[in-house]
């Protein structure tokens, strides 16, 4: 059987027919994970991995999930709560392989039994900025220090 390529409305689609199947593709999705994909995160490049990533997960639709405060697990009797619930959990599932897929395998290790708040707060804490600026003064304050006349080493 032949595959045949046409062009839908939208012009980051592209329709892929086999007979009667009909495949939407949409490249800007694997164009936009690219940018993940060829930045993981390795630790000092942190602050550009997230950003990055808030990329992905705006233009995925995501991006509430870890602005936004966890959801409480609802009450068993409340169907349409349970739902949305479910839904919440999905997305958590795939911020954090998203996450887990564009950093390096330590990080990997380290993070993997981590929700996706967590991961970003953790992460946050070992490479963001204000971490970098700390290590700085310090640095600097101790590359500043003098010893004092005939003090040994």
């Amino acid at each position: 059987m032949a595959w045949r390529f046409c062009f839908a409305r939208d012009p980051s689609l592209f329709l892929l027919a086999k007979t009667d199947q009909k495949i939407f593709l949409n490249m800007s999705v694997i164009s936009l994970r690219g940018i993940l994909d060829t930045n993981k995160l390795v630790g000092p490049n942190f602050d550009d991995w997230y950003r990055n990533l808030r990329i992905v997960l705006m233009h995925e639709k995501l991006i509430d999930v870890i602005d936004k405060p966890a959801k409480e697990v609802p009450d068993e009797n409340d169907d349409d709560a349970t739902k949305i619930y479910q839904k919440y959990l999905e997305e958590c599932l795939t911020i954090k392989c998203f996450i887990l897929a564009f950093m390096s395998s330590e990080l990997q290790r380290k993070h993997q039994d981590m929700d996706p708040t967590a991961i970003i707060k953790h992460l946050n804490k070992m490479f963001g900025t204000q971490s970098r600026a700390a290590r700085y003064q310090l640095s600097k304050a101790l590359f500043g220090s003098n010893l004092t006349g005939n003090s040994p080493v």
